[in-house]
């Protein structure tokens, strides 16, 4: 990825940022060439559907694209798990070399909250997107907007100018609501844990990923559980031999109820690479949380994030107690 992208401060530096927001106009009327989002008809667009306790349950799928300005134009897209009754929110950023030895952290951080109008969710964005521009200072935008968003349609929630940077985010909702117990023909969930839920985090295409790496926990009376997995590595090598070190990893904490044929997860994830790049090595930073619903013994996209090239795909499967 290049110092001017955009890009999780999985929300992560390994931990959380604050952030600011001026308000902009949502879904102006005719996106420009560059960043052109094709509309579905809206005759194709669907309701998104409630479970049985009458909650709406979504995946956004977000593509975040900035150009002129600053920095280079880039484009990144991530997911985010949201319903009605819980936000959500994700990081995607990097940590980079800014001038001489000196590092910071870059990219996309995004707080999402849906309401319904009727049968059609409302999205709430706000973000803060940071980068590197030519002459190594870090720029800022702190865009927010919302608009309706019609199932699997996508739709321009932000749509900002700030310091001649053309900010752009598109969200495509899907629905995530589990199977009822009826439907998928299971016996009903068991109203008390224990419960397990196996994590796997895979680097790089799923065709031919770089890196898996899974992580088993053991939910327990609902309260949450965290379980991590780590590595020192080095991040550049001085002629003397010696090595700057980061330690990088995942970590995972969730908790979790019945829901369905189910669960509902409480998941909250941080990721960290190392990235090599033309400009230095880089870490790569994602930190997510939002509301997963994973039916028993299928796999579930927890988030996919995506951006020059890097990669990352969590998936969860919710099991009935060991």
């Amino acid at each position: 990825m290049n110092t001017g992208f955009l890009g999780f401060s999985i929300l992560m530096a390994l931990g959380g940022a604050a952030l600011t927001a001026c308000e902009t106009k949502a879904a102006p009327s005719a996106p420009t060439p560059a960043l052109g989002v094709p509309a579905m008809p809206a005759s194709v667009a669907r309701a998104a559907p409630a479970d049985a306790a009458g909650a709406h349950f979504l995946r956004y799928d977000l593509v975040l694209a900035v150009s002129g300005g600053a920095g280079a134009s880039t484009r990144s897209t991530f997911s985010v798990d949201v319903s009605d009754a819980s936000p959500g929110s994700v990081s995607f950023a990097k940590n980079v070399v800014v001038s001489g030895s000196s590092r910071a952290d870059v990219g996309s951080n995004v707080k999402a909250r849906v309401t319904m109008e009727g049968a059609t969710p409302r999205l709430e964005l706000e973000a803060e997107i940071s980068g590197v521009d030519a002459s190594g200072k870090i720029y800022r935008m702190s865009p927010r907007g919302a608009a309706s968003t019609p199932l699997e349609t996508p739709t321009v929630v932000i749509d900002s100018d700030e310091g001649g940077s053309k900010l752009r985010v598109t969200a495509t909702p899907v629905a995530t609501t589990a199977p009822s117990t009826r439907e998928t023909n299971k016996p009903a969930a068991p109203v008390t844990p224990p419960w397990t839920l196996d994590v796997v985090v895979v680097e790089g295409p799923t065709t031919s990923p770089t890196k898996i790496s899974p992580l088993h926990l053991v939910l327990t009376n609902d309260a949450p559980v965290v379980v991590n997995k780590s590595e020192s590595v080095p991040l550049s090598t001085a002629g003397s031999g010696a090595s700057a070190r980061q330690t990088v990893g995942s970590r995972v904490k969730a908790s979790a109820r019945p829901h369905g044929a189910g669960l509902e997860i409480d998941f909250d994830l941080e990721v960290s690479a190392v990235e090599p790049s033309t400009s230095g090595t880089r870490v790569r930073k994602i930190r997510a949380h939002g509301p997963v619903l994973a039916t028993f013994d299928t796999p579930a996209i927890a988030f996919v994030g995506e951006d020059d090239g890097a990669r990352y795909e969590v998936r969860v499967t919710a099991k009935r107690g060991e």
